[in-house]
């Protein structure tokens, strides 16, 4: 997976990642198109978690990084939980294909994901597919909780993971052409192919050559979209909006486990004590010690199964009535 990763990243301009790392002050500018576009997605499914990549560009200014986020292609295939998504080769595969066909000049300067209803930070899941696959300087992870309608990005602060704000602008390159599933009634709904499978339907079939044709049938959806305001989540066209990093969530005094009630199943996540190990924890909430490999697939952790004091832990499938 780590090498379709690296296949993706084409750069626009040199850059002395070295610089880039020394950098304390990242300036996060968001098009007011895709912005819009991936709260609209993110509205489709309450239920189990959704995830893509966002795309720009970014260059350096002294001791600032500007990062301009454009375009957003969304991660099908991805193996979506209620608390986790992972993506899949098969979810690089359709983003390869759609980056190399309709934003060749762009480079991946992050992800996003979904939180429905857990709030806005990074779990342990997340923060292991941050430093694995977007462990550039300048990559960026975007959290949306579309329950809460709260957002909010992160950025590297040497080996660290911050929230940083950004603000959200016209810059008017209305994602390319692509839209992301949510963002119209047409796009991925009633077995209709959305306009960028069309696109590349196009493309494949005949060629680089008459791909024009389809290139105006987008735009003329997108305007008739923006026309119609099938979309709408605050922001209006020319208006600038600046979001303070998030907040992080007050910890408990006393307790160790924090459960989220959600329809049909509930999770738990369990903050890991002294002394703790998997065997006791898969005790605790399952009533037998022998669901531990569930506990240590689902956070992704490595064979010798090493946790550490203070890790959070999502302990999925636990019934009603445990722990």
């Amino acid at each position: 997976m780590s090498g379709e990763h690296d296949d993706l990243e084409i750069s626009l301009k040199p850059a002395d990642d070295m610089l880039l790392s020394q950098a304390q002050d990242f300036i996060i500018i968001v098009d007011d198109d895709v912005h819009q576009q991936m709260n609209s997605y993110a509205q489709t499914d309450l239920s189990r978690e959704l995830a893509g990549v966002i795309l720009g560009h970014y260059e350096q200014q002294g001791s600032k990084v500007i990062i301009k986020v454009i375009a957003a292609i969304e991660a099908r295939d991805a193996e979506r939980q209620r608390a986790s998504v992972k993506l899949t080769h098969e979810s690089w595969a359709y983003i390869n294909q759609v980056k190399d066909k309709m934003f060749p000049d762009l480079k991946i300067v992050g992800w996003f994901h979904t939180h429905p209803g857990f709030g806005i930070f990074l779990s342990e899941f997340d923060r292991f597919i941050h430093k694995n696959f977007f462990n550039l300087p300048w990559q960026v992870a975007f959290v949306i909780d579309p329950v809460a309608h709260k957002e909010g990005f992160f950025c590297w602060e040497g080996k660290e993971i911050k929230p940083c704000s950004f603000v959200v602008e016209e810059i008017g390159y209305n994602n390319g052409g692509y839209l992301l599933p949510g963002y119209s009634s047409e796009a991925g709904s009633d077995n209709k192919p959305s306009p960028a499978d069309m696109y590349l339907d196009k493309v494949d079939a005949a060629g680089t050559g008459g791909g024009r044709w389809w290139q105006a049938i987008i735009g003329l959806v997108l305007i008739f979209g923006l026309t119609l305001g099938s979309y709408n989540v605050g922001i209006k066209q020319g208006q600038r909006m600046h979001v303070e990093p998030p907040s992080p969530e007050p910890a408990a005094a006393t307790a160790a486990v924090v459960k989220n009630e959600i329809p049909v199943e509930v999770i738990y996540k369990h903050k890991v004590r002294k002394g703790d190990n998997l065997w006791e924890i898969s005790e605790m909430y399952y009533g037998t010690g022998f669901r531990y490999r569930e506990i240590a697939h689902h956070n992704y952790l490595l064979p010798d199964y090493i946790i550490q004091p203070g890790q959070i832990l999502i302990i999925p499938n636990v019934e009603e009535d445990k722990p």
